[in-house]
């Protein structure tokens, strides 16, 4: 339900989350959301980085 959800940072959050946790039974799940290219400011390294859903489940996926 969080990888559905209409929020940008509720989904954006549940895919880092997913990728930290090697989640690999989402991989189909993020692999649709590769198409998501809703933006997204999220904390890392210190500071807000802009970024968007897609490249957070690529990077996601590259940790599974």
């Amino acid at each position: 339900p969080l990888l559905r959800n209409p929020d940008s940072e509720v989904r954006g959050y549940a895919v880092i989350l997913l990728g930290r946790l090697k989640a690999f039974e989402a991989r189909e799940d993020l692999t649709k959301l590769r198409e998501d290219m809703a933006p997204i400011d999220i904390y890392r390294a210190g500071q807000i980085e802009k970024t968007t859903i897609h490249e957070l489940a690529t990077e996601s996926l590259a940790k599974l």
